[in-house]
């Protein structure tokens, strides 16, 4: 079995842990699998630190797909990568059983045309090499796109979105963006990939098992994981003075409060989050670039959350821990509905119920151990896990 996995990488901690939950179910089914992940930043990675894997890690990008169309590639060139690695790239897609793209949110007329065109182009090439194609939980649309490139990019969509042997939208809302462009073949939908994993094992993903050592959290921690997206989706509201008085109120209710970063984007955040509180080491900065199994870890280890990460909610559930989740997304909404969680979910984008988010901590601070069972039962009657079962049965 030769497994190719597109939308992923191991930079952003839900990119890593939706990356290494695919590895982990392949290898659970097929034991000697060939695995690619097609991730062009991680194929810069050092040759020590890819060994590490047990897959392997190839370019792809958006200038080498546009090199293989008809006269492109006489004006664009391999600006990163040797022709070897090219060549590789291509007999790797092509030779490939299964395609698994993990992508938590490209297609979208939220996005830039080129965001837009290298997701398409992805799907175009595994068309044309016939690889049976299994698109994973993600978000799709709204399409309501704009400018002189529209046209083409509501026709393309539309034409590359029906070849897929099964299509998982991550929200209703995401089925019914694509319904209206008449694609509802083989469509359906599933919560997010790393919720549907039985257990990420260490052993699957990783040829050198990482020896890190994890911090001790205190006993009455609360982790805080901010997210710099919401940052630039905040619309004139002061993130950072709502942060802090929900850090001195954790502070006053006794708390240890971990800043946590869940992706290497926040760190600004939280170094900034932490001068707030200079002096007061009841605050403590978790910065280091842990992975998805050790931010699972960390995260087993408090009391409960506040997250802006989706995946630090998503991590958090599998855990069972709470979150008071500040967002910016449907996506954040339609994962605590699934949870009965959706009174600690706020968006944070413009007008911010800062009184309502306060009252919320409050009352989680009173009924986190509550809320802990409540995820229990609703996980158990979600009855997660059908995913890998589903897309395998394509091959």
């Amino acid at each position: 079995m030769k497994v190719i996995i597109s939308g992923g990488e191991l930079f952003n901690k839900g990119a890593q842990s939706m990356t290494l939950s695919v590895v982990s179910e392949v290898r659970k089914r097929y034991p000697d699998a060939e695995i690619a992940l097609l991730s062009a930043p991680d194929a810069r990675r050092s040759a020590t630190e890819l060994q590490s894997y047990r897959f392997s890690v190839l370019p792809w990008d958006l200038r080498m797909k546009l090199r293989k169309f008809p006269l492109a590639g006489l004006f664009i060139k391999n600006k990163y990568f040797s022709a070897e690695q090219e060549k590789r790239m291509w007999q790797t897609v092509e030779q490939a059983d299964l395609a698994i793209d993990v992508s938590g949110f490209c297609l979208s007329s939220q996005f830039g045309t080129a965001r837009i065109v290298d997701y398409l182009t992805n799907l175009f090439f595994f068309k044309k090499s016939g690889v049976k194609t299994v698109l994973f939980p993600q978000s799709f649309g709204p399409f309501a796109f704009q400018g002189k490139f529209a046209g083409l990019l509501i026709r393309y969509t539309k034409k590359l979105m029906q070849y897929p042997d099964k299509i998982f939208a991550r929200e209703v809302d995401g089925q019914k963006h694509l319904k209206l462009l008449g694609i509802e073949k083989n469509v359906s939908v599933a919560l997010d990939t790393v919720l549907q994993t039985s257990k990420l094992e260490n052993e699957l993903v990783f040829n050198d098992i990482p020896q890190n050592k994890l911090p001790e959290l205190a006993n009455n921690s609360v982790c805080i994981v901010p997210n710099q997206k919401v940052y630039v989706k905040n619309k004139g509201n002061s993130l950072t003075a709502l942060y802090q008085g929900l850090i001195e109120q954790l502070l006053a209710a006794g708390k240890t409060v971990y800043l946590l970063r869940h992706s290497f984007e926040d760190l600004d955040i939280i170094t900034q989050l932490k001068a707030l509180f200079a002096d007061d080491d009841r605050v403590v900065t978790l910065g280091n670039d842990f992975n998805a199994l050790e931010l699972t870890a960390i995260i087993n280890q408090s009391q409960f959350l506040i997250a802006s990460r989706y995946h630090a909610v998503v991590h958090a559930y599998k855990c069972r821990k709470p979150c008071l989740v500040l967002g910016w997304a449907v996506k954040y909404q339609e994962l605590t509905q699934h949870f009965e969680q959706q009174q600690y979910c706020f968006d944070v984008r413009e007008n911010m119920a800062v009184e309502q988010i306060d009252k919320a901590l409050a009352f989680l601070l009173e009924h986190y151990q509550a809320e802990s069972d409540k995820l229990n039962t609703c996980a158990q009657r979600l009855k997660l896990g059908t995913l890998f079962d589903e897309a395998f049965s394509v091959v």
